[in-house]
């Protein structure tokens, strides 16, 4: 979503939608605000089972794959860093002056 207003300096914010894995833990949503770079490497050959190297999983229809890992550091004193790593192997690099976190469903 990029609403330049005429007045933001940085408009452009980034939404995801999660759904946690333990039953009835919900589904979140995440807000990175005033996002200035975004960065995301998928590819969709990497999402192999170490046994069958050449054969992507499940057909290629879990997408972007689960959330394995992630950290958020201090760019400036506005500014962090949000680095998540999927299972597939993605990385995706937010940088971003804030980041919002609301739980959306139960």
């Amino acid at each position: 979503m990029n609403q330049e207003n005429g007045k933001a300096k940085d408009p452009t914010t980034i939404k995801m939608v999660i759904e946690q894995y333990e039953e009835g833990a919900g589904i979140y949503e995440i807000q990175w605000l005033n996002v200035r770079k975004f960065l995301m490497d998928f590819d969709i050959k990497r999402n192999v089972d170490g046994n069958k190297p050449n054969e992507i999983v499940f057909g290629g229809t879990k997408g972007l794959d689960d959330w394995g890992y992630d950290e958020i550091l201090p760019l400036s004193k506005r500014k962090l860093q949000h680095e998540i790593l999927l299972f597939s192997q993605t990385k995706i690099l937010i940088h971003c002056s804030d980041i919002k976190i609301r739980k959306i469903k139960t």
